[in-house]
């Protein structure tokens, strides 16, 4: 679960359009109804080994099955060991 603030900044990234940001109720972040319906399946919450400018913890929040359902390519990662992997599907950016 992550904390909930009372206001939450997120960045909305969609396949082959501008990212976006938007402020949305710190709650809806917690509710697997409103991520289910901004993904577009079960949400997987991903965090980052790194800290925004007010070190905060950072994370992605992206459709679980993104990948495997066939959706259009979002961005690749790279595993510890260098690997890349692939984020498929609208993804959340969140500072926590």
């Amino acid at each position: 679960m992550i904390p909930a603030p009372e206001k939450a900044t997120i960045l909305f990234l969609e396949p082959g359009k501008p990212a976006r940001v938007e402020t949305v109720d710190g709650r809806l972040l917690n509710s697997s109804e409103w991520l289910r319906s901004k993904l577009g399946g079960w949400p997987e919450r991903v965090r980052l080994e790194r800290t925004d400018r007010d070190d905060r913890l950072l994370g992605l929040i992206v459709d679980e099955e993104g990948h495997l359902k066939g959706l259009p390519g979002n961005f690749f990662m790279r595993y510890p060991g260098g690997e890349l992997y692939p984020i498929a599907g609208p993804v959340l950016g969140v500072a926590f």
